[in-house]
Order: structure tokens, then C-alpha cells, then sequence
């Protein structure tokens, strides 16, 4: 567990503002793995993203707070298959990166209330912040046509899906 706090903080205090997604990818599974110790194994993660997609450029801790999302809001501790997967599809010249999984769920009005904090940004909410950071975090590295998109169902898992360039030198040049 030291080993894994050790490196998660080593990354967490490089000063490069753009990764890669293998960096950050690698930072997320050692996160994992550090409240999977801590949870005794109650969930199992799955990363299933094509190498051709690892050097793609994104936000440094872009993807950990949506993986803490599940930890801290999704995780259902008297369940035994708990399950997060983290997953990439190029769409255009878009990739679409989503972490899902098959705990809590978001009940409707919540779900509603965050879409909401998604597209109209107050500088006044106290919770969600994570994904109101990243959210706006995007835009402003990427452009106003990327950012989050949150999807689920009350008691039937969720799924955030951030939508950034697939190129490999990230934004354009406009």
C-alpha cells in the first residue's frame, strides 16, 4: 500500500499538465488497486482500451476522479461483483473514453441535477466538483465540443463518458 502511495503521489505532482492516456491509465489501475487492498477485493476493474490509443494526449488526473466517483457514490459494499470498466471507442475524429460500472446508479433527479452543473457551471456548487472540474478542464485544454456526458440509472450502475480529441497530438492547431 506504501509502494502505491508512494507512486500516486509521485504522479500527482509532475508538473505536466497533458499525458498520455497509458500514463494516466496506469494512474487510475494503481488507484484501483490501492481501495481494492482496502475493500478486501469486494470489485474488480477492467481496462479495455486498443494500444493504438495510449499515446492520445489527455488531462493529467482527467480519468481518477471519475474512477473515485464509483468508489465513493457507486460502490455497493454488500455486493461480491462489484465491477468498474474503463473502455475507449474512436468515433470520427473523436474518442470517447467511458468508465462504467453496475453499482448505485444515479436516481433520476440527481442525474439531471448534474447534466445540468455540466452544461451551466456555478462557481458556487459544493458537491461534484471532480466532474465539474474536469468537465471544464476539457473545454478549455480541448475546445467547447469535448467534456463529460453522464448516463445511468437509479440501482443500475453508471457510466461517464469524457469525449476528448483522438488525435494524437490532442487539440488542433485553430
Amino acid at each position: 500500500m506504501i509502494y502505491l502511495l508512494a507512486t500516486l503521489f509521485r504522479y500527482s505532482v509532475r508538473k505536466d499538465t497533458i499525458v498520455t492516456l497509458a500514463d494516466e491509465l496506469e494512474y487510475c489501475s494503481l488507484y484501483l488497486d490501492l481501495f481494492r487492498i482496502r475493500y478486501m477485493n469486494n470489485f474488480t476493474y477492467e481496462i479495455d482500451i486498443e494500444p493504438e490509443w495510449m499515446n492520445v494526449p489527455v488531462l493529467k488526473l482527467s480519468l481518477q476522479p471519475l474512477v473515485e466517483n464509483y468508489v465513493v457514490h457507486g460502490l455497493v459494499m454488500s455486493r461480491t461483483d462489484n465491477r468498474l470498466r474503463i473502455e475507449a471507442e474512436p468515433e470520427g475524429d473523436l474518442l470517447k473514453i467511458t468508465v462504467r460500472d453496475n453499482g448505485n446508479g444515479i436516481e433520476p433527479e440527481k442525474l439531471e441535477e448534474l447534466r445540468r452543473r455540466l452544461r451551466e457551471p456555478s462557481p458556487h456548487a459544493s458537491d461534484s466538483i471532480g466532474l465539474t472540474n474536469v468537465h471544464e478542464r476539457i473545454k478549455i485544454c480541448f475546445g467547447s465540443a469535448y467534456g463529460l456526458q453522464i448516463d445511468g440509472a437509479h440501482r443500475q450502475g453508471a457510466a461517464i463518458t469524457m469525449t476528448i480529441p483522438a488525435s494524437p497530438r490532442g487539440h488542433s492547431s485553430a
